[in-house]
């Protein structure tokens, strides 16, 4: 017998999940599809039609926006690391992304700005190596990204013999990545350039993560249907929601099934850890 308490937990319990999941999804699925460089990658909607990928050549255009905008010099984009522990999950770095539609570690891009346009990108990412592919996943390596990419791709471990070959032509440097975020703590990419800085002691180094911020406000169509799409995610999560949940359920089985519903249909991730609350953890 369902009694008035128990019923009253059981909406709380909704209410909480379902405020969140919507949250949640609308972010997590622009965050994985707007990554994916080929057109044919999309979920499929309800009505049999697919909503595209980042193609390509928007990667490319977004570069030129970013190119018009800086002085003459380098770009350094810098994308995540593979995790340190064990093989936990890894996420590309947004600014990163967005500029490269790379989505494996360890990866990073020089681009050469000459009067407010980009005159040659190259990407950085790691060689092939099947073997460890097994147990972290597989990788593009230089050719792979190449052609997927349509720009120049070379091994990650020529990357320090670029910039020191650029830099020392006397181009300054521009830098996109995780840095500079705090003064306490310096990120992996904060050791990195310090250790750019060791070999060129007159480096002039900028951050542009901000110019990237300003484009990214900016929605492509393709961008504007992955949020969409995203948007009937968040309502498939709560019609879910409203047919399985019971009185007698507990938080975390809520929790389990926004974020199914979310995976199924093609989001990476929740946006941020999902917080479901219900009687005395409600609000």
């Amino acid at each position: 017998m369902i009694t008035s308490s128990s019923r009253a937990r059981a909406q709380h319990l909704l209410a909480a999940t379902l405020w969140l999941s919507s949250v949640s999804a609308m972010a997590a699925l622009n965050a994985q599809s707007a990554g994916i460089p080929s057109a044919e990658y999309a979920p499929r909607l309800d009505s049999g039609t697919r909503v595209s990928g980042i193609p390509a050549a928007e990667y490319a255009q977004r570069r030129a926006k970013l190119a018009a905008t800086l002085p003459d010099g380098v770009l350094l984009a810098l994308g995540a690391d593979e995790p340190r522990v064990d093989y936990i999950a890894f996420f590309q770095l947004p600014v990163f992304r967005y500029l490269t539609g790379i989505v494996e570690p360890t990866a990073a891009m020089v681009m050469v700005v000459k009067d407010g346009r980009d005159a040659g990108s190259t990407l950085f990412v790691q060689r092939r190596d099947p073997v460890r592919e097994v147990w972290s996943g597989r990788k593009l390596g230089p050719e792979g990204a190449s052609a997927q990419f349509g720009t120049a791709a070379r091994p990650h471990d020529e990357l320090d013999a670029t910039l020191d070959s650029l830099i020392g032509a006397g181009h300054a440097l521009q830098v996109v990545g995780d840095v500079g975020v705090s003064s306490q703590r310096l990120t992996e990419h904060d050791q990195y350039l310090a250790s750019v800085r060791q070999r060129h002691d007159s480096l002039q180094l900028t951050t542009a993560n901000g110019k990237v911020a300003e484009l990214r406000a900016y929605k492509s169509d393709a961008e504007l249907a992955l949020i969409t799409r995203a948007a009937q995610l968040t309502v498939e999560a709560h019609t879910e929601l409203a047919r399985t949940i019971k009185p007698s359920a507990h938080e975390y089985e809520a929790q389990a099934m926004a974020e199914y519903v979310f995976r199924r249909g093609g989001a990476e991730r929740t946006s941020f850890a999902s917080i479901v609350g219900s009687g005395p953890n409600s609000t």
